[in-house]
């Protein structure tokens, strides 16, 4: 399988069309990569946030 991916990486690096297409994914991998952080950060704040409102809450029957 690695050999059959770094074949494939050698060929497009020598084509132009090759080599966009290899930009393009690491483009791709890197915007990904991004929104992946960000969603964990947006995640963990947003969690942060609806534990510090149901702490404030007082629900029926609590002391």
């Amino acid at each position: 399988m690695l050999k059959c991916v770094r074949s494939t990486m050698k060929r497009l690096s020598r084509e132009e069309k090759g080599a966009s297409a290899v930009e393009y994914a690491i483009l791709v991998g890197a915007i990904g990569i991004a929104l992946s952080a960000g969603a964990t950060n947006f995640g963990e704040g947003l969690s942060n946030k609806l534990s510090g409102m149901l702490n404030v809450i007082s629900f029926p029957g609590d002391s």
